[in-house]
């Protein structure tokens, strides 16, 4: 009887250090896709604010993109996701407002986020539907910008993400965007 408790004891202490090394892995491995640098060169654009721009970038937004169902519809941002062991995450504040990113990244940053989902610290957003945006004309991306930057500040300072283990594990294994 003795015997097989021992054993038993192995097995479990095994399989917690199993578990831990693969925690281990799992937090090292998605920190460091997270803070991973993409280089994606710069696209000049001009943005025009005419009344004909911003009522392109207006029917982009409102119809193509829907930047509002994730941001909010005053632009300032709003929590995403709240799930603890998923992820918190907060769609950015995209006005000119306190804490928002339209007065703080130029017209060419903005299109690389548009576009790339990459931000100018080289790092990518976590959850942006990029891909989906990539292929907009040069015009078209000029006209969300302008619509963008016409947006009345809000002041509204938003928490980092923070990924949950489960985020952590897809994020390891290629499964989230």
């Amino acid at each position: 009887m003795s015997r097989w408790i021992r054993r038993i004891g192995y097995v479990l202490g095994t399989l917690v250090v199993l578990i831990v090394v693969l925690a281990g892995f799992v937090a090292f491995k998605s920190g460091s896709i997270v803070s991973q640098k993409y280089a994606v060169a710069a696209e000049p654009i001009t943005v025009v604010s005419d009344s004909a721009a911003l009522a392109r970038g207006q029917h982009l937004v409102e119809a193509v993109t829907k930047c509002t169902d994730c941001h909010g519809d005053d632009w300032g941002g709003k929590e995403f996701i709240n799930d603890p062991a998923f992820m918190q995450l907060n769609a950015s504040n995209l006005t000119r407002g306190e804490g928002g990113v339209a007065s703080q990244y130029t017209d060419e940053q903005l299109t690389t986020l548009i576009r790339h989902g990459v931000k100018p610290d080289s790092t990518s957003v976590i959850i942006m539907p990029s891909d989906a945006y990539q292929d907009l004309s040069d015009s078209d991306v000029a006209a969300i910008v302008a619509y963008m930057r016409a947006q009345p500040p809000v002041n509204r300072t938003l928490s980092k993400p923070v990924l949950g283990p489960v985020a952590k594990a897809l994020t390891t294994f290629g499964q989230l965007p």
